[in-house]
């Protein structure tokens, strides 16, 4: 990740990865920041608006994948805690309320297909130069966590799409193209609409 000492960009990529870190301890999976024992990647997407978030987990190990797809419903209020913490927030301290998801198989053309080692060549939102005037509130977002055994990556965009248009960036498009292609395997299956 990037410096975040004078990047707020990078800052927002701290924030969003613990929080990103507690919902994923939640849900029973192993901190990526600490590695993975082979190649693995989660996609997290949100939009405004939602009241889920999904969730891509790409698993490899030697020669066979999984791709899981969640949707993840949080608990707006939890009225235990705001009786005993009337500062308690949904960012700061996120709560699971309940997943649905599915698991496949995949074989080795589909995520031969996706390039799944091209994520390292990635950039993130807060690697860019971008002006400070250029943002967006309403908008989707995206959050990229990646591990193996010797590396970790985080890559946030908030609507990158947006931001495509406004810069014509490459590096915006290829972050847009892969999670297309990583998406696009559970679009494959039906689980999920292949427009988006």
């Amino acid at each position: 990740m990037p410096d975040t000492a004078n990047n707020g960009r990078a800052k927002d990529d701290l924030s969003n990865l613990e929080y990103r870190s507690k919902l994923e301890s939640q849900m029973g999976f192993r901190d990526l920041r600490k590695g993975a024992d082979s190649l693995e990647i989660r996609l997290w997407y949100s939009f405004s608006f939602s009241d889920f978030r999904e969730l891509y987990t790409i698993r490899l190990c030697d020669s066979t994948c999984y791709l899981t797809y969640s949707k993840v419903y949080l608990r707006r209020i939890h009225y235990s805690v705001i009786a005993n913490n009337p500062d308690w927030g949904s960012y700061n301290d996120p709560m699971v309320d309940s997943i649905s998801s599915k698991t496949v198989l995949l074989g080795k053309a589909d995520y031969e297909k996706v390039h799944l080692d091209s994520v390292w060549l990635l950039k993130a939102e807060s690697e860019l130069r971008l002006p400070d005037t250029l943002s967006f509130s309403d908008c989707d977002s995206y959050a990229l966590g990646v591990a193996d055994k010797r590396r970790f990556k985080y890559i946030r965009y908030h609507c990158p799409g947006g931001i495509y248009m406004k810069t014509h960036m490459k590096e915006v498009a290829a972050f847009m193209r892969y999670c297309e292609r990583v998406m696009g395997l559970a679009g494959k299956r039906g689980w999920i609409p292949l427009e988006w």
